[in-house]
């Protein structure tokens, strides 16, 4: 396994990720299986992984709370993605910020992110769903701020869709997005660093 330094944090993390929504909604998914899978994966090295509230309703994310506690030596990167107030999955450029992230529902969905996780702080939270008309408002900003100075949120992220990846230019200037998801066309979403 090879690993990375993303920039703005301080630990590596692999650069093949596994993804984890198909362990909590999919039909046919099993909790037994899902779990032999990822210890499989920290044995083979992984360390990042794709989870989501919007996974189950969180249940992905109590998969890789369990994951984490069961492998305290592996330093493992803990994630959420919090999922848009409006459950839109696509952000559309009239999507208004008080429609998908107003300041108390990052908050109040990063403490449930905690909480399906069983941690008192998270490596990585992420905006399910960017828009870059969003970047220059400042009660998101302060928001995921507030976050980072309580020690909740260590680094924060966004997801941006592989048909837009212009999408993502303005945030850099807001100096407080630290990593950017691509979806990828196939496969698990890998994390990618922004170098502003």
């Amino acid at each position: 396994m090879r690993y990375r330094l993303p920039s703005r944090t301080n630990w590596q993390v692999s650069e093949v990720g596994f993804g984890m929504w198909g362990m909590s909604e999919w039909t046919g998914r099993d909790d037994d299986e899902s779990r032999a899978s990822l210890n499989r994966a920290v044995e083979l090295g992984c360390t990042s992984f794709d989870t989501a509230w919007a996974y189950g309703s969180g249940r992905s994310e109590r998969l890789l709370g369990k994951l984490v506690r069961d492998h305290l030596e592996a330093r493992l990167c803990t994630p959420a993605k919090i999922p848009p107030k409006n459950r839109k999955w696509l952000a559309r450029p009239h999507d208004r910020l008080d429609d998908t992230y107003p300041p108390d529902h990052i908050r109040e969905y990063t403490e449930k992110s905690l909480e399906n996780l069983g941690l008192s702080g998270l490596d990585l939270i992420r905006f399910h769903v960017w828009d870059d008309g969003w970047a220059d408002d400042e009660r998101w900003q302060r928001a995921v701020d507030d976050l980072k100075r309580q020690g909740l949120v260590h680094a924060v992220g966004v997801r941006v869709n592989r048909w837009e990846p212009e999408n993502c230019l303005r945030r850099p200037r807001t100096g407080l997005i630290d990593w950017r998801t691509n979806r990828p066309s196939s496969g698990p979403s890998s994390c990618l660093t922004h170098n502003a």
